[in-house]
């Protein structure tokens, strides 16, 4: 017969062991239970990090498109500018002068071209110039189009003060674009800056004329940007 002293040590020994052998299936479910926690926290974040991706994806297609509409816009908008510059070509050496700056199109029109001294109506010569003006404008009917009336330091008579003088002249002109020349007046905006945005000095009278003057500014219509629909 099997010894009793080494029968209940042997059976000591299977106990501990399968005490050892529970511990161990208890600490595997244990580690099988945070695998399955990081399987899913990692499942989640791979989603997110998908999402992510797609986002990103989509906001960097809509940058392009924006980019492109924009560089669009760079060239339509230089485009007018050659427009403009050729039909005010032979009024330049009376210091009409068109320019490009900050994506819109200035047109500088001196006021000896577009009225008498202290004169708010507008003179043949300078309906005849509004007239190349108004046949750009017509052919880009999407720019907003911005009319500044400026003066030199000097008061004249008949008027209030030269912001007077200054916003009339841009009346005038506005006024011509659209009753003789057909341009949609809800593109017109007239103002009025009196003295204070000068150009040249005021003291002499070469200053004075340059600061007599009347911007016509194109902007183009930059709203439309910002209708591109997401994932577009």
């Amino acid at each position: 017969m099997f010894p009793a002293k080494k029968y209940k040590a042997s059976q000591a020994y299977v106990s501990r062991l399968n005490g050892e052998v529970a511990a161990l299936n208890t600490k595997v479910k244990g580690l099988d239970s945070n695998v399955n926690v990081l399987t899913a926290q990692n499942n989640d974040l791979n989603g997110k990090l998908q999402s992510c991706l797609t986002s990103a994806e989509d906001l960097r297609k809509k940058n392009e498109r924006i980019e492109g509409a924009i560089n669009d816009q760079v060239s339509a908008m230089q485009n007018v500018k050659t427009k403009m510059s050729n039909g005010l070509g032979k009024y330049a050496d009376q210091g009409a002068e068109v320019t490009y700056k900050d994506g819109m199109v200035h047109v500088s029109l001196p006021n000896q071209l577009l009225f008498k001294s202290g004169s708010s109506n507008l003179s043949k010569t300078g309906k005849d110039a509004l007239s190349s003006v108004a046949s750009v404008l017509n052919e880009s009917p999407d720019n907003r189009v911005i009319v500044m009336g400026h003066t030199d330091s000097t008061a004249h008579k008949g008027y209030k003060d030269n912001w007077s003088l200054s916003t009339e002249r841009a009346n005038s002109v506005v006024r011509i674009l659209n009753k003789d020349y057909n341009v949609d007046p809800a593109r017109l905006i007239s103002s009025g800056r009196s003295k204070y945005v000068p150009v040249a000095e005021n003291t002499t009278s070469e200053g004075r004329q340059k600061n007599n003057r009347v911007e016509i500014i194109l902007a183009a219509d930059m709203t439309k940007l910002w209708e591109i629909p997401e994932g577009s």
